[in-house]
């Protein structure tokens, strides 16, 4: 949210921004987690090392 409050843009865009932000945060770490996963570790482990 602050990306959208320093360019200046209203609240809906921003809020629009902060979602699509967080949807390829988590889509990137999702990907990770399973590229360690592939590896053979149980899942605690692939979390910890995609932190």
């Amino acid at each position: 949210m602050a990306i959208g409050t320093t360019a200046g843009l209203s609240n809906g865009i921003t809020i629009a921004l902060t979602v699509v932000l967080a949807f390829i945060f988590i889509f990137g770490y999702a990907l990770t987690a399973r590229g360690v996963r592939r590896t053979g570790l149980p899942w605690p482990q692939p979390i910890r090392i995609a932190r």
